[in-house]
């Protein structure tokens, strides 16, 4: 049996013109501590300036902190979320998708 180290794993996914983000991000980041990991949600992350690229420059930067990302489902519908899957695939940080709902 291979033990695990816990790792920090970025949680992304739709949230403008997305009424439920909320529940949504906190079923993904409950479902990455019951894998024995530390999610982080672009909803906890504070940005320098509050803009709309204030916001993508706090997520990148944690993002580029994190040991993989996971996807939720819906991603697609975001261009942030599709800009994050770019920056993880570009910078070889682990990508996981949310497969069924929850």
């Amino acid at each position: 049996m291979t033990i695990t180290e816990p790792r920090l794993i970025y949680v992304s996914g739709r949230i403008k013109d997305y009424e439920d983000h909320p529940k949504h991000f906190a079923r993904g980041c409950g479902f990455i501590r019951a894998l024995g990991h530390e999610p982080l949600s672009p909803l906890d992350v504070i940005p320098d300036e509050d803009t709309y690229e204030g916001y993508m420059r706090a997520d990148i930067r944690a993002l580029l902190e994190c040991d993989a990302i996971y996807m939720l489902r819906g991603w697609e519908q975001s261009a942030g979320a599709r800009c994050e899957h770019l920056v993880a695939a570009m910078c070889g940080i682990e990508i996981m998708y949310e497969k069924e709902p929850l």
